[in-house]
């Protein structure tokens, strides 16, 4: 089962993808919103789920912060993928966030996880394998 990770930090990526393996995932690592566009795009089916940070650059160009992994729950939701978000939103000091991604699970149908304040990519992958197994029980 191959897990989307999109994380700009190499740190975190390494411990996304290590939290991956433990739960049986293979994960494919974006550090953009691009990239992650490019990875979905050409894995298509074969993408299980998806962990998103939220706070990452658009591009490889346009190196900003901005919450950019709004827009990959959003597109996850959106292609009925299962999705999980895995982030520290304090020191960003945008706590809206979160009210945008529990109105996204309250209209997608299900509960997205989102971990908060500290980046427990255990917990995170963890919670989005329970969401692709109810998911799938669902079907």
């Amino acid at each position: 089962m191959i897990v989307l990770i999109v994380e700009d930090l190499p740190k975190e990526q390494e411990k996304a993808k290590k939290a991956a393996r433990a739960v049986g995932f293979k994960p494919v690592v974006a550090g953009t919103r691009a990239d992650a566009e490019r990875i979905a795009k050409k894995l298509k089916r074969q993408i299980c789920g998806i962990a998103t940070d939220i706070h990452f650059a658009d591009s490889e160009s346009h190196k900003t912060n901005n919450p950019n992994g709004l827009s990959v729950v959003a597109q996850a939701v959106k292609g009925n993928i299962p999705v999980s978000v895995c982030t520290d939103i304090n020191h960003h000091f945008c706590h809206y966030i979160t009210d945008v991604l529990n109105l996204i699970s309250e209209l997608s149908g299900y509960q997205i996880p989102i971990t908060l304040d500290s980046k427990d990519w255990e917990k995170a992958m963890k919670d989005l394998k329970t969401v692709i197994e109810t998911m799938e029980e669902q079907k």
